[in-house]
């Protein structure tokens, strides 16, 4: 492995860890969706390739211009697109429970 890319692994796992628990008290029962989603062969584990794998993904996400560096910048960027998205997908809730009311 390069140290480009343990480099981009660590500063994926610190995002993660440091982001779990906002994430975790925001998002109830989206931890173990996403734990889901990194055991690809369905073993009911997560190996250190598929968790690695996931990272690299997320990694991905957050280098919008791929240099290899996530950057305050795209942190922020990131961030501010994950509220836009938890807000409409609020909002959309939010409506299907009024017209819900309404029958």
């Amino acid at each position: 492995m390069t140290k480009s890319v343990i480099k981009k692994i660590l500063l994926t796992l610190m995002v993660i860890v440091f982001a779990s628990p906002v994430f975790a008290n925001s998002h109830k029962g989206k931890a173990m969706h996403h734990l889901k989603m990194m055991d690809t062969n369905n073993d009911g584990q997560i190996s250190a390739t598929e968790h690695a794998t996931a990272a690299a993904k997320r990694f991905q996400k957050m280098d919008t211009n791929n240099d290899g560096f996530a950057t305050k910048a795209e942190l922020k960027a990131m961030k501010e697109k994950m509220r836009a998205k938890h807000k409409a997908m609020k909002e959309k809730k939010g409506m299907k429970e009024q017209r819900g009311m309404g029958n």
